[in-house]
Formats: structure tokens, C-alpha cells, sequence
């Protein structure tokens, strides 16, 4: 995701990583939908651990959430 984007909600900095937005992308297929639904899940993961930076296994996480599987 790039700054500009995030840019309109208020973000001065890179939220995502590079690995978390590659592993968005792999699980979701590129498909939009699947993409806002996971990217919301890492964010609300993200939040509940107090990061500040989204990473590769908080995306592990978010997807292991939709799957309704417990990590």
C-alpha cells in the first residue's frame, strides 16, 4: 500500500510492510474484497497487540482469523 493511500486517513509513515502487503496479495489471490477484508484484520491485530507496524505474521494471523482457527 502506499503512503498516499493511507495518507487520506491520517498515516505519516508505512503502516503495512513490504513482506505483509506481498502475503495479502498471496492469500487473497489479488482479489479486492478479500484484500480490505484481510489488510482490516491485520489492522484490528495490530491494534489489539499495540503495533505499530503491520508484519507478515500479524497477516498470518488475520487470515488464521478468517479461517477460524485460534493462534
Amino acid at each position: 500500500m502506499s503512503l498516499t493511500v493511507l495518507g487520506v486517513a491520517g498515516a505519516t509513515r508505512e503502516i503495512f510492510s513490504s513482506e505483509a502487503i506481498r502475503r495479502i496479495h498471496e492469500l487473497s489471490g489479488g482479489i479486492p474484497r478479500l484484500i480490505n477484508i484481510l489488510a482490516d484484520r491485520a489492522l484490528l491485530a495490530a491494534y489489539v497487540a499495540e503495533c505499530m507496524t503491520i508484519d507478515a505474521p500479524l497477516v498470518e494471523c488475520a487470515e488464521a482469523d478468517l479461517q477460524g482457527i485460534t493462534v
